[in-house]
């Protein structure tokens, strides 16, 4: 299993929260999280261009 907040896998001995979610038209999935507050990943928040998207003049 792999901790939603860190994307680390979760150990056996480990405390953790699953959490279930529906899916509206097809099965649902669970969640999984550390129960002690774990350092969550880097996402980015802006777009970057493709390299091929740039103009050459």
């Amino acid at each position: 299993m792999i901790c939603a907040r860190c994307d680390m896998p979760l150990r056996e001995g480990d405390d953790y929260d699953e959490t279930t979610v529906d899916g509206a038209t097809g099965p649902g999935v669970t969640i999984y999280r550390h129960r002690q507050p774990c350092k969550p990943t880097q996402q980015q928040t802006y777009p970057v261009p493709a390299a091929s998207s740039r103009r050459r003049w």
